[in-house]
């Protein structure tokens, strides 16, 4: 019987796609969550209304990428078991994001400052340099953290308002367009998104902070 070279095994798994490119991480990763968007989407009980396979691949597109872009309303045509995974799918496509691209400001920081006395503003594409005393798990730690402290500030000064103006689940309600909101998704679990709420300066200006400081991430907030 052949033996196994574990060595080799070991070495040919460091040298995947995975640990050779960062992008080519975040592109399977996404697609990995795509694939469990759309089967958890498929399901019967996560479904009050009939969506067909493309449509859900559509929805599931669309949250993971926080594009907010529907072809079936969320509020209506989905349980809540299909609302709350389309808001962890949202939720986990808007950390990625915020992730990833605080990732890139921290590597081209880092070497614009080390290259800055020899190349002065003149930073090379390809290489990307993290500080030495910078360490991922607690940054990716720190990220998340931001981000629910921001999503639950943002929850509760919402459910106040929908308790205040009869909103259908207004906790929930207020949880889901508090991470919408933050992640800039789009979604909405009403029909006529935040019509209703014209002219409201409590809700424009909650939902536009919100979005504001998902949009700016954790990274400049901080000045890392």
């Amino acid at each position: 019987m052949r033996k196994i070279n574990l060595n080799s095994v070991n070495t040919k798994i460091n040298n995947s796609v995975f640990s050779k490119s960062p992008t080519g991480l975040l592109v399977y990763g996404y697609l990995f969550f795509l694939v469990i968007a759309f089967l958890l989407l498929n399901l019967p009980f996560a479904k009050t209304a009939q969506i067909d396979w493309l449509d859900t691949l559509f929805m599931a597109t669309s949250a993971v990428s926080t594009t907010g872009l529907i072809t079936a309303q969320p509020g209506s045509d989905y349980s809540f078991f299909g609302q709350l995974v389309t808001l962890l799918i949202i939720q986990i496509g808007g950390i990625g994001y915020m992730t990833f691209g605080s990732f890139i400001l921290i590597a081209l920081k880092a070497k614009m400052s080390k290259d800055s006395l020899k190349k002065g503003l003149q930073v090379n594409k390809r290489e990307f340099a993290f500080p030495k005393e910078f360490k991922p798990s607690e940054f990716v730690k720190k990220v998340i953290l931001f981000t629910l402290i921001v999503e639950f500030t943002g929850a509760l000064f919402l459910s106040y308002i929908f308790i205040q103006s009869g909103e259908n689940m207004p906790i929930w309600s207020a949880i889901f367009h508090s991470v919408s909101a933050f992640c800039t998704a789009g979604f909405s679990l009403m029909t006529n998104s935040f019509q209703y709420y014209r002219g409201d300066l409590a809700v424009n200006a909650i939902i536009s902070t919100l979005s504001l400081l998902g949009v700016i991430g954790f990274i400049v907030m901080v000045d890392y």
